[in-house]
């Protein structure tokens, strides 16, 4: 998924935090509790911090050292479970919904 924001890196940072932030609101909307609490702070008022740790993130190939297929799997099973609670709410995700349709051609 990295290649498909070559040079513009910027984008699928913000698309990162627009997609965690759909995903807080919609756990809290359904009654869940945000923990670390400080990581939901992090994305919604401190963007600017999260910016960097994102980019770092992504140039250290952090998100490759996940065993391909395990690691989808698990990705995908939770993305399963927040769109069966976002039935029942009138939230939309669609920052959430593209990044899961983008990981889903690249693993598949």
């Amino acid at each position: 998924m990295k290649d498909q924001y070559k040079g513009n890196q910027s984008v699928l940072i913000n698309d990162v935090i627009r997609a965690t932030n759909e995903l807080h609101m919609l756990l809290e909307h359904s009654g869940y509790q945000i923990i670390p609490r400080s990581q939901k702070i992090l994305f919604k008022n401190f963007k600017f911090l999260a910016r960097p740790l994102l980019k770092l993130s992504i140039n250290m190939n952090l998100l490759s050292q996940i065993p391909n297929a395990s690691g989808f799997t698990e990705l995908e099973a939770i993305y399963d479970d927040m769109k069966a609670l976002n039935k029942h709410t009138a939230l939309t995700t669609p920052k959430l919904d593209k990044l899961m349709k983008q990981l889903q051609a690249t693993f598949k």
